[in-house]
């Protein structure tokens, strides 16, 4: 037959013990959350770094738009929104090519009104 104070003196241990497992438990999970963290991070920083190489592609297009119809473009690709919200983004690739896709169409409006200008002063011209 136990004693009382041999009763307790177990009861104190595994009381110790399970203290001691549930630090290491708490400790390990810390552990592993800050790891996934610094993952997460590592993996957004080279998610930024691809998305700033393809918008560097484009600063030769960017630059032949029109200013004043570009500005706001121009401002967020300067200022880094873009590249971050594309970074940022559930699905990046979709992202850039909508990026792509309003370069080209400011483009092709540039072209569009200097086209236009050019048949209104030939216009002008042969009146």
């Amino acid at each position: 037959c136990r004693s009382h104070v041999g009763l307790w003196t177990e009861c104190n241990m595994l009381s110790c013990l399970y203290d001691r497992w549930r630090l290491y438990t708490k400790e390990t999970i810390k552990s592993k959350m800050a790891n996934a963290k610094d993952k997460l991070g590592a993996e957004d920083d080279v998610r930024k770094e691809v998305v700033h190489d393809e918008l560097l592609t484009m600063r030769p297009q960017l630059r032949g738009l029109n200013p004043r119809m570009a500005e706001d473009l121009k401002i967020a690709f300067d200022d880094g929104r873009v590249r971050d919200t594309i970074a940022r983004a559930e699905a990046p690739g979709l992202w850039m090519k909508h990026v792509q896709l309003s370069v080209n169409l400011e483009m092709l409006r540039n072209s569009w009104r200097s086209v236009k200008k050019k048949t209104g002063q030939l216009a002008l011209m042969n009146k």
